[in-house]
């Protein structure tokens, strides 16, 4: 079981990260409470299999890493939320951000890493395969690669798509948790690590995904880390 100590980022600090780009996006559960709504049951097609999402080139993330997430985040979360059932299977990427400080803007303390999600809009069970991995940024204003891969396979955590209807506009949201483990050189993000990601359905038909994360890394002998950050995917 996880025990949160010293080194916590405060809710205040993601609160203040996510309102920052996020009008409407789903802010992140600090506990997999949050998730305590049952889904809607929507019809159900044949389902067909979702693809294994990929992995991608490892990068060390600067200030100019820190725009670009803005930009792509923001261009994400402009999109309307949809409003109509979604079916099927689809595959999405894009971001993860993790803060390492009080302060939101801080670009010397701040981590991103590639997020992927193939989803099964029509599975009853665990519809979410999520990966997070080549974390990379600056902690400190030190550049620092994190090696590791965070991985919703094997994980007992949350991995829901919820629909709600509401005067017959149809809203989906999804939570999911991935773990694995983490290596830092710097040593803060080092040991066995627990994202939470949640997120709303936007655009025509699931184009985008924009939301939060939050992340417990637990590493015998030193304080446990606690932060998070938002998260934006686009349909592949």
């Amino acid at each position: 079981m996880f025990h949160t100590r010293t080194l916590s980022i405060s809710a205040a600090l993601l609160a203040a990260s996510f309102a920052a780009g996020c009008n409407t996006a789903t802010t992140a559960s600090t506990a997999a409470a949050t998730a305590a709504a049952t889904p809607s049951t929507a019809t159900t097609p044949t389902p067909s299999t979702a693809t294994t999402p990929t992995t991608t080139t490892t990068q060390t993330q600067t200030a100019e890493g820190s725009s670009d997430f803005l930009t792509a985040f923001n261009a994400t979360n402009g999109l309307v939320a949809t409003t109509v059932p979604l079916s099927g299977t689809a595959n999405y990427a894009g971001q993860v951000e993790i803060r390492t400080s009080q302060d939101a803007t801080d670009a010397d303390n701040v981590v991103y890493g590639d997020l992927a999600l193939a989803i099964n809009f029509d599975a009853n069970t665990n519809p979410i395969d999520m990966t997070v991995n080549n974390l990379s940024g600056t902690i400190g204003g030190t550049a620092t690669n994190i090696s590791g891969t965070l991985s919703s396979n094997g994980s007992n955590g949350l991995n829901v798509v919820n629909e709600t209807q509401i005067l017959g506009r149809t809203s989906t949201s999804l939570a999911a948790m991935a773990e694995g483990t983490l290596t830092d050189p710097t040593g803060t993000l080092t040991g066995d690590a627990r994202m939470s990601v949640t997120g709303t359905m936007r655009g025509t038909n699931g184009e985008g995904i924009t939301g939060a994360n939050s992340v417990i890394i637990t590493n015998p002998g030193s304080p446990n880390f606690t932060s998070g950050g938002r998260v934006y995917a686009d349909k592949q």
